[in-house]
């Protein structure tokens, strides 16, 4: 419906990601398909899904057929963006990401055939027939474009992905994060992932009494650039655990820098 809001606001964001369920800790090493090791995951050629040409074929005409309507990109739903042949696809990448090793990656997205709305017209109904989004910081940016305009900003606290500045493992305050790749970088420019539940286990198996700190909260800097005094902090707890499911936000730096 024209003028409905089919995404979070950050506020809600917020909530959604940090009222998770919680039982406590888990018995001992948390046992599922998320807990893996980069030695121990196949190529990452044969991990990805390569598109098929009629899948492409698909897409294209989705981006047309949406951008034909002349509405407000935020105002489009997964149904103003049809995918039928892709829909089994869709679902075992819901089911990928929700049950099983959490990631996902597609190759042969046509992006050079597209100017930039069009691009970013794809990314957003693309990720509506995967989850509802979510706005990413107070200024309300839904999608992002990482590149680096260091020397067009002065801003202390600039998110690193606007810079060449190395960013350390972390986890963003959703339940998906997507990342589509219009140019690759002259240099660097790699992204690196690691499983946390992975980590979890190897922490309870090296350092078992530091476990449970995880699941106590720390203060996390909330980097409001409308609060600057001391006490702009919020205590999040980096782990919760209910029934099978290891939830894990932690940001080092955001820890760390908390006053």
């Amino acid at each position: 419906m024209p003028g409905e809001q089919h995404y979070y606001s950050f506020v809600e964001q917020t909530l959604h990601y940090f009222d998770r369920p919680r039982e406590g800790m888990p018995g001992g090493p948390v046992d599922t398909p998320a807990a893996w090791r980069g030695d121990e995951l196949p190529p990452l050629d044969a991990l990805a899904h390569h598109l098929s040409s009629a899948e492409v074929q698909e897409l294209r005409r989705a981006v047309a057929g949406a951008a034909a309507l002349q509405r407000p990109t935020l105002e489009l739903t997964a149904a103003d963006f049809p995918l039928p042949l892709l829909q089994p696809r869709l679902a075992g990448w819901r089911a990928e990401l929700s049950g099983g090793r959490g990631l996902c990656v597609i190759r042969g997205v046509p992006v050079q055939d597209w100017d930039q709305a069009e691009q970013e017209l794809f990314f957003w109904c693309f990720g509506l027939h995967l989850g509802r989004p979510g706005q990413q910081n107070p200024e309300g940016d839904l999608l992002g474009h990482v590149r680096d305009i260091s020397d067009e900003i002065d801003d202390p606290m600039a998110r690193l992905y606007k810079t060449a500045a190395n960013i350390d493992y972390h986890c963003d305050a959703a339940d998906v994060v997507g990342l589509l790749c219009l140019n690759s970088a002259r240099r660097g420019g790699q992204s690196r992932i690691v499983s946390s539940v992975a980590v979890y286990n190897a922490l309870l198996e090296r350092r078992p009494e530091l476990a449970p700190r995880l699941f106590e909260p720390f203060h996390l800097d909330i980097r409001d650039k409308e609060v600057n005094e001391a006490g702009s902090t919020l205590p999040i707890p980096p782990c919760r655990f209910s029934g099978d499911t290891l939830r894990t936000f932690y940001h080092a730096d955001y820890f760390r820098s908390a006053v």
